[in-house]
């Protein structure tokens, strides 16, 4: 193939002899890329042939001169948009296609007419500067009016030269919008125009900045799409999404090692060679890397994972304020250990886990580093299955008018995260009344009749009673029944009555007189068992055990309905769904087929869920009955460790009440909270005393009334601003004198 004319910037290859004949002219422009290229300046022009005006312009004969200029990157932007909202304007006052146009719409098409041939002085360099060796960034910049907005993308070489490389327009819609949501659509259509150049540039910038003069957008932009209406919404997430795949493809250097072991031995070296470049040569570390140096390593490492993917909430940590009620990790109630990482506060301060059981570190899912860690576990528990592999990761790693008083749930007490004999801390609620009958066959009379549940607040196991009636002396009959069945209690934990009122009024409480209580108390007192009551009308004191009611009606509702049962029928009904409350799975259950069995209640009764059949009998001659006991030993051992590891951990969130709410103290007035009145009957009070838990936050107060003195759970209880309570607040904000 014979060589034909050929161009080229380089002014020694143009003149040489033996490649001058198939030269352009030096100076001559050549069509490229549908521009104009002069060699000799290394630039771009644009081809600019104004044709002659015709006799009557319309908008057909506009619309055409006006694709004659071709400007694939925007580099005409400031004309074209005036074209494009002249053309706007055209529709909007309905002038058809060959319509002569006249008046404003004439006037302002010749003078932009009239400037178009200025055009083709426009040079823009070809080469930008930038080679593989050069550090540039990519900075974009967008702006909008109520007629159109436009973003521009800069490459920034620092502290030597910036050239604009593409631009786009719209004009604004024909509805119309307010400014902000303008500047929004701008800074989707900037984001865009930025993804397009960093999926095309051979040559990648080392930063992405945008920028906008719009701090409503910023506001936006901040918070999660969620939080706005829809069109705000839409647009916010498909920046996030952008945001989110160039963040991806900017740590996608990571993936580059191939397991967790080397990542830490590749940060173990870095750490090493640091410490060594300031000592002197004899006291240099060489060999094998100490456990102490792998261990700073893996801190280290997951260090800079928080700080990457929970960089908001570590700096409300270390300027000691609240997190934001936006924040994903605030049921984990987190807060910063000596070694600067992320651990979960939860609720097991008070059991006898190790250190990095009970606060376990905090590590996002999302993260590429927390991929490499769970499948080098998975390795370690020889693919042991997602339980096994779960349990051994969260060993040390785990990953919102009158309002009451809210106040932080408390942490879980000694009793509830501590190996203990089932039944030895029960909880005691009543459910009913139930029809009873007193016979069987057409006629017979029924009675009221009701169940006494008792709960295990250890394993959650359930005991179901039925009782005649709410006497004390019915009461007395079905705990000895529950006792001699299940062991005596250490303590019995009830509320004081005012919740057995269900839905009929005439329904006595069994601890509600003074006389009856006294005497269950004394009764029980003589076999060493202590009984403690919750605070009055505070039902979500007693959450196990009213959970147990509730799970107990659901049962009963759909088998017997309306149907009335004699005493017999009713125990074994209520002794079948006791089974089932004793079968159901304390922790959720996996799906994968080599797991465990799922760990229930009946394992701690009788070492299997109650409702499975029996396993065939195998005549196996034990030696001595020793052995015996130490496999029941063993079986025993195990299912308490499996409680440590499988259901401890899923009780540290906190699944509401996640922050510390007022702290009421003596003398505050306040308002006493009554379902049955309207607020305007609600009794005015004045606190007489407090009862704060374990971790110092106040959850009962004593209230003295114009008629009484009551004790209630402060979300019983309405704060009332007084003058006092405002002194009080202003003297806690004032800072303490000092003496030099």
């Amino acid at each position: 193939m014979e060589l034909g004319k050929w161009a080229s910037n380089s002014s020694a290859i143009v003149e040489d002899r033996r490649s001058k004949e198939f030269a352009v002219e030096w100076d001559e422009a050549v069509s490229a890329l549908g521009l104009k290229w002069t060699p000799s300046g290394d630039s771009f022009r644009f081809k600019v042939k104004v044709p002659v005006a015709p006799k009557i312009v319309s908008k057909r004969s506009f619309l055409s001169e006006i694709l004659r200029l071709f400007d694939p990157l925007g580099w005409l932007s400031p004309v074209l948009v005036r074209a494009n909202r002249m053309f706007q304007d055209l529709w909007i006052n309905g002038i058809d296609w060959d319509s002569p146009l006249t008046g404003e719409f004439l006037d302002q098409w010749q003078t932009l007419r009239s400037d178009l041939p200025e055009l083709a002085q426009l040079r823009i360099p070809r080469w930008f500067g930038s080679s593989s060796q050069t550090s540039w960034e990519l900075h974009g910049f967008s702006d909008a009016s109520q007629r159109a907005f436009v973003a521009a993308a800069y490459m920034v070489i620092p502290g030597q030269k910036s050239a604009l490389i593409m631009s786009k327009t719209k004009v604004a819609p024909i509805k119309t919008e307010s400014l902000p949501r303008l500047e929004l659509c701008d800074s989707v259509l900037l984001v865009r125009l930025l993804k397009h150049l960093l999926d095309g540039l051979l040559l990648k910038p080392v930063s992405v900045h945008c920028w906008t003069d719009s701090k409503v957008v910023l506001d936006w932009l901040n918070g999660h799409p969620s939080r706005w209406q829809t069109f705000v919404a839409n647009r916010v997430a498909v920046e996030k999404k952008v945001d989110e795949n160039q963040e991806s493809q900017a740590l996608s250097y990571l993936e580059k090692f191939s397991s967790f072991p080397k990542m830490l031995w590749i940060l173990a070296c870095a750490y090493r060679w640091r410490s060594n470049a300031v000592k002197p040569r004899g006291n240099r570390c060489i060999g094998h890397f100490t456990a102490e140096e792998m261990e700073a390593a893996r801190v280290g490492l997951i260090r800079y994972v928080q700080s990457q993917h929970y960089e908001e909430e570590l700096r409300y940590l270390r300027s000691k304020q609240r997190l934001s009620s936006r924040s994903h990790l605030l049921r984990l109630v987190p807060f910063i250990c000596p070694q600067g990482l992320l651990r979960v506060g939860g609720r097991l301060q008070h059991s006898f886990l190790q250190y990095d059981e009970k606060h376990s570190i905090i590590l996002p899912a999302s993260s590429i580093i927390v991929k490499r860690l769970i499948e080098e576990v998975h390795r370690q528990t020889l693919h042991g299955g997602v339980q096994l592999m779960l349990s051994s990761l969260n060993r040390t790693c785990i990953r919102y008018t009158a309002q009451s008083v809210q106040q932080q749930m408390a942490p879980l007490p000694s009793y509830r995260v501590t190996s203990q004999r089932v039944f030895a801390y029960t909880g005691l609620d009543y459910a009913g009344p139930f029809p009873i009958l007193f016979s069987k066959g057409r006629g017979a009379n029924s009675t009221k009749g009701y169940i006494a549940i008792f709960v295990c607040m250890v394993v959650r196991a359930v005991h179901i009673e039925v009782v005649s009636d709410l006497s004390t002396a019915a009461f007395l009959a079905a705990f000895r029944r529950f006792t001699a069945r299940r062991g005596l209690c250490k303590i019995v934990f009830s509320d004081n009555g005012t919740n057995f009122k269900g839905a009929a009024t005439d329904i006595d409480k069994l601890f509600q007189r003074a006389s009856s209580v006294s005497q269950e108390v004394a009764a029980l007192a003589k076999d060493g068992i202590v009984w403690s009551f919750i605070p009055p009308r505070a039902p979500h004191f007693g959450g196990l055990w009213e959970s147990a009611v509730r799970t107990f009606k659901h049962h009963f509702k759909r088998v017997i309905g309306d149907t009335s049962l004699t005493f017999e029928e009713m125990s074994t009904v209520a002794a079948q769904i006791e089974a089932c409350l004793n079968s159901r799975s304390l922790c959720p259950l996996s799906f994968e087929s080599t797991d465990s069995v799922a760990l229930t209640p009946g394992h701690f009764l009788v070492n299997a869920p109650l409702n499975v059949l029996p396993e065939p009998f195998e005549d196996v001659n034990l030696k001595s009955r020793t052995c015996r006991w130490k496999l029941l030993s063993v079986m025993r051992n195990h299912f308490w460790e499996r409680w440590r590891l499988e259901v401890l951990h899923h009780l540290e969130q906190r699944n509401k009440w996640l922050t510390p709410g007022r702290q009421l103290v003596v003398g505050d007035l306040v308002l006493l909270k009554d379902e049955l009145c309207p607020p305007s009957k609600w009794p005015l009070g004045r606190i007489t005393a407090v009862h704060p838990g374990k971790d110092g936050l106040v959850l009962v107060v004593t209230i003295r009334t114009a008629n009484s003195e009551f004790q209630r759970p402060v979300v019983k209880v309405i704060f009332l601003p007084s003058d006092k309570s405002a002194q009080r607040a202003v003297s806690s904000l004032q800072p303490e004198s000092s003496q030099d």
